[in-house]
């Protein structure tokens, strides 16, 4: 049995070079974001340290996310799993197994992101803003992981000429980019 995946670019369209880019931008900011927060840990040591930290992961988090969406490695996720599941006989069910994955999977990002909200609490509002769009995009990438053809017929229709895979995306990314935006203005206002 052999796995239908090749590494390539996975979304050549306008739009999907226009997703890399805000990717790219954004964690830039982030990245900016993560300096500024350095330069304020020096006065005010634990909520700015935490900052620091956020803004530095997201910055990381969002280059990854941006090569991951030319690269398409959920798809290979999803056809390894494929392959796995015809090899060891369970294919056949494999509904109920992708439901046992979103569910457990929702269940760990759920108790991964009530534990970051906690230590993050007496942050920044707009970090904490920033990371409500990071669960949107994790929320994203598990949908598109999980690979239900509900989900997939829904996230290729289209609203206005938009489809929602790019509509859901670019949301969160955009989400992150004005919390992280709105951050530098406050603590760093000379950009």
């Amino acid at each position: 049995m052999t796995i239908n995946w090749e590494p390539g670019i996975g979304d050549p369209t306008q739009i999907g070079w226009f997703t890399v880019f805000a990717y790219f931008v954004t964690a830039i900011l982030c990245y900016r974001a993560a300096m500024t927060a350095n330069a304020r840990s020096i006065d005010i040591r634990t909520a700015a340290n935490l900052e620091q930290y956020f803004w530095f992961a997201a910055s990381i988090s969002l280059i990854l996310f941006g090569i991951n969406k030319q690269l398409d490695l959920q798809s290979l996720f999803t056809e390894v799993a494929r392959v796995i599941a015809k090899l060891q006989g369970w294919y056949d069910n494999r509904r109920i197994y992708q439901l046992f994955f979103i569910e457990g999977l929702g269940i760990v990002a759920l108790a991964v992101g009530v534990g970051i909200l906690w230590l993050l609490r007496k942050t920044d509002a707009r970090v904490q803003i920033a990371l409500f769009g990071f669960f949107c995009l994790g929320a994203f990438v598990v949908l598109r992981a999980a690979s239900l053809h509900h989900v997939d017929h829904f996230l290729g229709d289209k609203i206005l000429g938009w489809r929602w895979n790019s509509i859901l995306e670019l949301s969160g990314i955009g989400v992150v980019a004005i919390a992280c935006l709105t951050y530098l203005r406050k603590f760093h206002p000379q950009h």
